[in-house]
């Protein structure tokens, strides 16, 4: 089905070789495979845990449909942050962040509110979790900001970006990207504010 989708929605041509159990993408005359079913089966019969294994896997094939379509994506997202939960728990550093990646995902084709849920729920884990001046809980505060920005949340959006902009000066400095990157989102929400 996949396949299929990819193909009748986005002019790809595919291919599935199931002795090798490769998935291979063409695109204008380039080849890019992506060994996701043979991933699966190494994660199936590896020495170590194969849910980790499991995991990554479903981390990047979500990160690869998200490139082609964010729709098609949701579904490996959300398994991996299923999975995540069950097998590591709900305040690993790892699944918060799967998670922020299905609310990130979600807002890529417009599903603002529920990613809101999601990303505000990662924002307050990962600074519970690796403290408020965390880089990533600091990034997380920025994501939170452009969901609200991008719902007319004009309020929550500036408090977000004012928090995650004081946080980034003070860690990465004011010549950070993610800093500057907050700095101008921060001036976007007060210049829709008046």
């Amino acid at each position: 089905a996949v396949t299929r989708r990819l193909e009748q929605e986005h002019g790809l041509h595919h291919r599935q070789t199931r002795a090798l159990g490769c998935f291979s993408v063409e695109q204008s005359g380039t080849i890019g495979p992506f060994r996701y079913q043979d991933l699966l089966l190494q994660a199936k019969n590896s020495d170590g845990d194969p849910r980790q294994l499991l995991l990554m896997v479903l981390d990047q094939y979500g990160d690869f449909l998200n490139t082609i379509d964010p729709e098609m994506a949701e579904t490996a997202f959300k398994e991996a942050y299923q999975l995540s939960k069950d097998t590591l728990g709900t305040d690993d550093p790892e699944t918060i962040f799967r998670l922020q990646n299905l609310g990130l995902n979600l807002q890529d084709h417009g599903r603002m509110e529920s990613a809101e849920s999601m990303l505000k729920e990662a924002a307050f884990s990962l600074a519970r979790v690796l403290g408020e001046k965390d880089p990533d809980a600091l990034q997380a505060q920025s994501f939170l900001g452009q969901n609200y920005l991008s719902q007319g949340k004009l309020k929550p959006a500036k408090e977000a970006f004012r928090k995650a902009l004081e946080g980034q000066t003070e860690i990465l400095g004011k010549t950070s990207f993610n800093t500057l990157e907050t700095r101008e989102n921060l001036a976007e929400t007060y210049r829709q504010l008046g």
